[in-house]
């Protein structure tokens, strides 16, 4: 992302206005899954409340900063001391380059997608670093975002960091019930994620050595490797809850 800004550091409004329409439109396409998602990392929670909350209001906000980007976007003008009276003195705005967005866990998308709104229309890349209690919201974030397998792409939502609070699945079953639900999820993951865990895990290949496999990026075998790792976890906790 830094050499992706570094060689376009300022996008236009249109390219802008063009990044905030496509999450728009994901947010829309992906609205039932995300509403299952935080769901499930609620242990309930309303599909029409989540909507409501985090979906809708976010739906807001990108209409707003679509409608007034080119204005916040054009130059501000200054007064000057008397001394300098025959000069001219503006303020352009510029992006910054990469920026973080941590998000709390009580309304998971709608405080992820409201700062990086704000960022995007600004010009920036972001990088969304989600709370680990909301991990089928995490990658059902990272499944909405658009362009998701470009390298250079706007947006990207990291993984979370370990919390060594919470509650290890692997502690709370057997070894033989940890392999069956490893064995069933592993199955019913597409091909490419399969292959990916295959590669890394069994044949013991380096992430760049897997990006050339599968004639990908290595930080994209990074990002699929870790949404199924995630994805995995959330399986074996979703039996320990049950």
């Amino acid at each position: 992302q830094q050499a992706a800004f570094d060689k376009q550091p300022y996008p236009s409004a249109d390219e802008r206005r063009g990044w905030l329409k496509a999450l728009k439109r994901q947010v829309g396409r992906y609205q039932d899954l995300l509403a299952d998602a935080m769901s499930q990392d609620f242990g309930y929670r309303a599909p029409a409340e989540s909507k409501m909350l985090d979906l809708l209001g976010s739906v807001l906000e990108l209409n707003h900063a679509i409608s007034h980007l080119r204005r916040w976007m054009k130059s501000s003008r200054r007064s000057t001391e008397l001394l300098f009276l025959t000069n001219s003195v503006k303020v352009t705005y510029q992006p910054k380059g990469v920026v973080g967005v941590i998000v709390p866990w009580n309304f998971p998308v709608y405080l992820a997608l409201g700062p990086l709104t704000a960022a995007l229309a600004a010009g920036n890349r972001v990088m969304i670093k989600m709370s680990e209690v909301t991990p089928a919201t995490l990658i059902s974030l990272e499944e909405a975002m658009p362009d998701r397998d470009a390298d250079s792409k706007e947006i990207r939502v990291i993984d979370t960091i370990e919390d060594t609070g919470s509650l290890n699945p692997l502690r709370a079953l057997s070894f033989t019930e940890v392999k069956n639900i490893l064995k069933e999820a592993i199955a019913n993951l597409p091909e490419k994620e399969k292959l990916v865990i295959a590669l890394y895990h069994y044949e013991e290949l380096t992430l760049k050595e897997i990006g050339v496999v599968l004639n990908i990026s290595e930080s994209r075998v990074s990002q699929i490797h870790s949404k199924v790792i995630l994805r995995l976890r959330s399986k074996l906790l979703q039996k320990v809850n049950a």
